[in-house]
């Protein structure tokens, strides 16, 4: 059972990620409750709460995914703090479980705003340096 009812993770999630529709012409759709994806024809923003915890994950689509397979680079789904982590090493953030999905949501839709925006135009050139970074940390 999540912390947050339906109708409260609606509103929070026009409030906090509505610029990717006013700014970047995003389509939202819900997937279910608790789960929404916005997309273009080249990214996908999946928001979601998972055992009590908000997810916010960012993907190449369309074209922009099959240009990365051409080029043996899987357009798999990333956590956007993975991202923002791969971009700026020196980020500070740690997922912290349970939190009020409140201010999860404010916090996460900052990081799509301040490190995802090539990604929110569809330009996924960095994708594949994000992908490496990431490996390399395991």
């Amino acid at each position: 059972m999540s912390n947050i009812l339906s109708e409260e993770f609606d509103s929070l999630t026009k409030k906090f990620f509505g610029f990717l529709i006013d700014e970047y012409q995003f389509v939202l759709k819900k997937k279910s409750d608790l789960s929404y994806d916005f997309e273009t024809s080249t990214t996908k923003i999946s928001i979601f709460v998972e055992f009590n915890t908000l997810v916010v994950g960012i993907e190449p689509i369309g074209e922009e995914a099959r240009k990365l397979l051409r080029n043996n680079v899987l357009p798999e789904q990333l956590g956007v703090t993975v991202v923002a982590r791969c971009l700026n090493p020196d980020l500070d953030y740690k997922v912290i479980w349970d939190e009020p999905i409140l201010s999860a949501m404010e916090r996460e839709s900052q990081i799509v705003k301040n490190y995802c925006k090539d990604f929110l135009t569809g330009d996924f050139t960095k994708w594949t340096y994000v992908l490496t970074t990431k490996n390399k940390r395991k």
